[in-house]
């Protein structure tokens, strides 16, 4: 049984599929969990990874807390430093569709989607407190 709340949740994030800042919140935040996964799996620290890209630690947070507009360069320093690949890639949206069907694609998306209404009526000032939410949002789900 679907309750009133869950039913105008699911309403919105409908409504939000299509809009330009939801699908961008949703890129930066898939990079920056990527990020996190093979820092962990490295055991790489933020300190080794500002070192191994000759920037300082605070730069990383930024990036780690969903700095936008990040450049080709910069997402390349991030893919060298953590002895990576990066891969950009542009794909038809009906195989989009069939890649991001997991459970914790949902789960991220339904985080973010909230955090993204919440913004919209006027619970967050900024960009920057409502992607830091979200990301405390995808941790805990």
């Amino acid at each position: 049984m679907t309750t009133k709340g869950e039913k105008w949740f699911e309403e919105q994030l409908k409504s939000l599929e299509g809009d330009f800042e939801f699908r961008l919140e949703g890129h930066i935040l898939d990079f920056t969990r990527k990020i996190c996964k093979v820092m962990e799996s490295k055991n790489v620290t933020r300190a080794e990874l500002a070192r191994k890209m000759g920037v300082s630690k605070a730069y990383i947070t930024e990036i780690l807390t969903g700095m936008p507009n990040l450049t080709f360069e910069s997402l390349l320093k991030v893919a060298d430093a953590l002895e990576t690949k990066l891969a950009v890639d542009l794909i038809d949206p009906a195989r989009a569709e069939a890649l991001t069907g997991s459970m914790q694609c949902w789960t991220t998306l339904e985080a973010l989607a909230s955090a993204t209404i919440r913004q919209r009526i006027g619970q967050h000032d900024s960009k920057t407190d409502s992607r830091k939410e979200v990301v405390e949002l995808a941790d805990a789900a």
